[in-house]
């Protein structure tokens, strides 16, 4: 595998879209060969069915929210980096605490 190739991303409503054409007769090889996804992977989309649906439902509805953590405004670094950046004739930046 390589690792610069990039790989397309599926969101639910498209994961849903694909199961629909699988489900509407269309070959899941056919369907795995057309998006370049591993057959494997659209028969996990399958089992996850009732799951993705949910999710989307779920998400359509407001029921679901998304909590990001407050950013960290300092960034605390191991002290021994001081002595590495002092070698290497730089200062470090304002917002590393040691």
């Amino acid at each position: 595998m390589c690792n610069k190739c990039k790989h397309a991303s599926y969101d639910v409503q498209q994961k849903l879209d694909v199961i629909e054409r699988i489900r509407n007769s269309e070959t899941r090889i056919k369907v795995s060969r057309e998006l370049g996804v591993p057959e494997s992977t659209l028969r996990g989309w399958i089992k996850d069915k009732n799951k993705l649906r949910t999710f989307l439902d779920e998400l359509n509805e407001g029921g679901l929210t998304l909590e990001l953590p407050e950013p960290t405004k300092k960034l605390v670094i191991p002290s021994h980096f001081k002595l590495l950046l002092k070698s290497l004739h730089t200062s470090p930046p304002a917002s590393f605490v040691f």
